[in-house]
Order: C-alpha cells, then structure tokens, then sequence
C-alpha cells in the first residue's frame, strides 16, 4: 500500500522539466516521466550490439520487466502482446513470452552523452533520431524489435487490437501464409484498412497495391526497393529460406485482401 501511494505521488506531483522525456500507457491511462522511472528503477549502462549500425553500443537505460512489474505487478505478463509506437507511426507488436525469456531496457541516452541517434543501413542509410526511447536487448539481433523515438506502449491482444488485418477464414493456404509474412516483415511500418502501423502507407485501403502495380514491379520493389528508387527507405525483404515463396504468398495475401477494404 505504501509502495502504491509513492508512485502516485511520483506520477502526479514530482516537479519535472517541460521537455523531460515521458511514455505514455495508453490502455492503462498513464503517463509516466522519466524521472519517475528513474525513482522507481534505477538505471543501468548496457552495451549491446546494435543492429542498425551492427556494433556494438553502451546506452543508459531501465529494465523494461522491472519498470512494468514496478507499475503493474506481474498483472502484465498476462497479457499477449505489447505493443510499441513511435512518434513517426512504426509499430512494433511483441509477444509478451519475449520479455519473459530476454532482457530488454528502454534506453533513453548513450552512456556517452553523443548525440542520441544512429544511422539505421537498413533503411537507406537514414539519420534516425533514438528518442525519446529505443528498445533494445542484450541478446536480440532482429531490428524488427528494436523500435526507437518510442513514446507509447499498450498491452493488446493481436486479434482484438487490428481485426481489419485478418484475411477471411476460407482463404487459401497462400493467402494464410501472405498473413504471417505481413505480420513478420511488413505491419510495423504499413497498414491493412487502417490496421497496423502508420510510418508508411496503408497497402489496402483506399486503394490494394496490386491494383495500381504490376506483380512482377512489385515483386522487385519488394526484393529491393532501392532497385526502384534510390530514395526508397523500406529495408529489402531478408535473404531466407524459401524467400520467394514467401515473397509470391505476401502478394497472394494482398491479391485476397483487395477484395475486402473497409466500407
């Protein structure tokens, strides 16, 4: 109980810069600063390998399980997914299992104190801005996991939270299949009728990308968009197993979805 009245009073009446750093708790209601976190949690300097740049980094930073078990208690690891957003609309949905089984912070400076940026090679090179969070792991490579300007998270459940992504129930196994490649390597960036993420356009809604680009043009914007243009920022779909397969399933996916757009 006494624990519980100490973060309250932290939360609402702890004196704070205007500029100071905060994230928002959406479907908690919260609006936690940085310093609060910092009283709470108390911050550790982790090296990691980055994997924008793919070297290794030390940044300041608050255990992501600590922080939420400090806010929550362990009602969070209930939950299914959690759910990341950027200032920029990238999204980034993580199973909650991750946290549980890897260590995670929420960096809010390099140890350093150089500027708090990097330069992510896996978008064209792009100049990105870190705060005022980065996500980062001490045992996880996947820079799909590694959201930074963070400043909301949210504990969802996959299905509830984007319903509009879903092909329907009767769909071909390619179609299924499209789903999960979208899911893994293209939602954190665009949407599906407005389900998704917000940094790049919606591949659905008003319009399906297959109808206004030849399959073949888009199978090669898809393998490396820098092919197409030298501006492009979207990352080459990853060198894998079966890529093309997975490449011919994602357009299957879009094919079938252009047929249910939002009304």
């Amino acid at each position: 109980m006494k624990k519980n009245l100490i973060l309250f009073l932290l939360l609402l009446v702890a004196p704070q810069a205007q500029s100071e750093a905060q994230l928002s708790f959406k479907d908690k209601g919260m609006i936690v600063k940085l310093s609060t976190m910092k009283a709470i949690v108390p911050p550790t300097n982790v090296t990691v390998l980055e994997p924008h740049e793919q070297k290794l980094m030390q940044f300041s930073a608050i255990s992501v399980n600590a922080l939420f078990d400090h806010l929550f208690g362990k009602s969070w690891q209930k939950h299914e997914q959690v759910l990341f957003t950027a200032n920029d609309g990238y999204q980034s949905s993580i199973p909650v299992k991750t946290f549980l089984q890897h260590n995670s912070f929420l960096a809010y400076q390099k140890t350093n104190r150089t500027n708090f940026q990097i330069i992510n090679y896996l978008q064209n090179k792009e100049q990105a801005q870190l705060g005022p969070f980065y996500l980062i792991w001490d045992n996880i490579f996947d820079a799909k996991l590694w959201p930074y300007q963070v400043i909301a998270i949210e504990f969802v459940t996959f299905a509830e939270k984007f319903p509009k992504v879903s092909p329907p129930a009767n769909s071909n196994a390619p179609t299924k299949r499209g789903f999960i490649v979208f899911k893994n390597f293209c939602m954190n960036c665009h949407s599906i009728n407005g389900d998704g993420g917000k940094k790049m356009i919606d591949l659905n809604y008003p319009i399906n990308v297959t109808e206004y680009m030849e399959e073949e043009q888009l199978k090669k914007l898809i393998r490396n968009p820098l092919s197409v243009s030298p501006y492009r920022r979207m990352p080459a779909f990853p060198n894998m197993e079966n890529r093309e397969q997975q490449i011919d399933d994602l357009i299957a996916y879009l094919k079938t979805m252009s047929a249910h757009k939002l009304k």
